[in-house]
């Protein structure tokens, strides 16, 4: 957990990353690990959205970040956008970043 905390802040996310974890139920420890319970990934994924939208954090960058491969995040980032999608409609990308 350290070592993404400190990521985390050299990029200054660190307050919407464990924002978006406590929305889930969960801590960046849990989302530091390779866990696969609902509420972690979903986590997870919503952060590597987030990251995503930000200038110069391309696929790689954010997987060097969580020590994880680029395509785990692209997958990740793709399935938090296809979840915050209104019902009904086709396309849809996420709100921008702060």
């Amino acid at each position: 957990e350290t070592t993404l905390r400190n990521r985390l802040i050299s990029i200054g996310s660190l307050d919407d990353a464990i924002e978006i974890a406590l929305q889930n139920g969960t801590d960046l420890g849990q989302i530091s690990t390779r866990s696969r319970l609902r509420h972690v990934v979903r986590a997870r994924h919503q952060i590597w959205a987030l990251l995503r939208r930000r200038p110069g954090l391309s696929y790689p960058v954010i997987g060097a970040i969580f020590e994880c491969d680029h395509t785990s995040v692209m997958h990740g980032v793709q399935k938090a956008i296809k979840r915050t999608r209104p019902a009904g409609t086709v396309s849809w990308t996420l709100p921008e970043a702060k």
